[in-house]
């Protein structure tokens, strides 16, 4: 039976050895690291990106802002809504 490795093949990478794969890397920098991780952005970027559209206020929904008072009272209102 094979040793598990030590740490990762890839230089300069600071893995603890628990987290070494049997192929010598670790999970950021095996193979097919690269792209497994641009799958996991854009997953994460769509997810944010729907999140955000939920929360969303149209333009037209929001009053004018005249002076440091209204924008004070709106800052406060859609910060709690954030929550």
């Amino acid at each position: 039976m094979p040793k598990q490795p030590k740490q990762c093949a890839h230089e300069g990478c600071k893995s603890p050895p628990s987290l070494i794969r049997p192929n010598g890397f670790c999970w950021s920098h095996g193979p097919k690291a690269k792209e497994r991780l641009s799958k996991a952005g854009r997953r994460g970027g769509e997810t944010m990106r729907r999140r955000l559209q939920r929360k969303s206020i149209p333009a037209e929904d929001l009053p004018p802002l005249v002076d440091h008072a209204s924008a004070k009272k709106w800052l406060g209102r859609l910060r709690l809504g954030s929550r």
